[in-house]
């Protein structure tokens, strides 16, 4: 089971569009088992935050993921039912916007054929900064359906889990340290227009390939460039949806609040194929424009009620 977060869009310093909330309806569909829950990604603001024994100043987006998971009558899986809940904070840099890194927590809880009440499968603490922060490469300033452009990320991380396995009742503590390359390209397939929960968008839609064999697509707001949709085909054989049910957006002030870091936040199974697939969705959202209109902007203007 893999899990990864989503951030919306990104902000200056005395630009953070603190208090702004995304909903998102998730599916995660892994040999035979379908999760089905909703993410809540929400700005904080700006705060200074320690990762891998370094401080940086940086705006925060905080993200909680909750879903459940039931047996069908066909799967071979002997789960009969089960949830996992996750948070996580991811960090971008006050000056250039860029990904920093995250701090994320993740829990899976079952209840197996073998033992009929529910346990701990899985445990997860996942810290992790980019080298440097938002990779190696830019997308380009103007793009041309069918255009490609190559992005290197480097993260280093310190991850520890524990798992549970009610069938055979033990548990397994374990660590690792260390840092992996992911190089994703990426394929600018066009304009479309997409319907989802919290309405009617035209969006940019862009793919991306990665070195594992994972490929991702985001159908991307073209006016706030904030992510409408994000589909994720695993190497594994997993399958994620990520589709916008509802915002709440606060408009953007000119001072930035403080605030200390939630230390509460979402994690990865696989740590390897997660920091892959989560650093694909930033570049996505690096393209920026000046002033963002919000979604609720975007709505097409009522026409007047007939004169009487």
């Amino acid at each position: 089971m893999l899990l990864l977060n989503l951030i919306p869009t990104q902000a200056t310093a005395t630009e953070t569009p603190k208090g702004s909330t995304w909903r998102y309806n998730y599916v995660d569909i892994y040999q035979g088992m379908t999760f089905v829950g909703s993410m809540r990604v929400t700005c904080t603001g700006t705060t200074t935050v320690t990762l891998l024994n370094q401080q940086y100043n940086a705006i925060c987006y905080h993200t909680t993921l909750f879903a459940n998971y039931t047996r069908d009558v066909h799967s071979s899986s002997n789960w009969i039912s089960g949830s996992m809940d996750s948070s996580s904070d991811d960090y971008y840099d006050i000056q250039t916007n860029e990904e920093i890194g995250f701090l994320s927590y993740t829990n899976i809880s079952v209840v197996s054929q073998q033992y009929l009440i529910p346990s701990i499968y899985y445990s997860e603490r996942n810290e992790s900064i980019l080298t440097p922060p938002g990779g190696i490469g830019s997308e380009p300033s103007e793009l041309i359906e069918g255009m490609n452009w190559g992005i290197q990320y480097v993260a280093k991380y310190d991850l520890t889990w524990t798992d549970a396995p009610p069938a055979i009742n033990r548990t397994l503590s374990s660590e690792k340290t260390g840092t992996i390359q992911d190089n994703v390209t990426y394929t600018y397939v066009g304009e479309r227009q997409i319907d989802v929960w919290a309405g009617n968008f035209a969006c940019d839609v862009v793919k991306g390939n990665h070195t594992d064999g994972t490929v991702n697509t985001a159908w991307l707001c073209n006016e706030t460039f904030e992510p409408v949709k994000v589909e994720y085909n695993y190497s594994s054989g997993e399958h994620v949806i990520y589709t916008l049910q509802d915002y709440s957006y606060t408009p953007k002030t000119a001072a930035p609040d403080s605030q200390s870091p939630d230390l509460l936040l979402l994690g990865a199974v696989v740590a390897i194929v997660v920091l892959g697939v989560i650093l694909a969705t930033f570049i996505f959202l690096r393209k920026k424009k000046s002033p963002p209109k919000s979604l609720d902007e975007m709505k097409p203007e009522q026409p007047a009620p007939p004169a009487i």
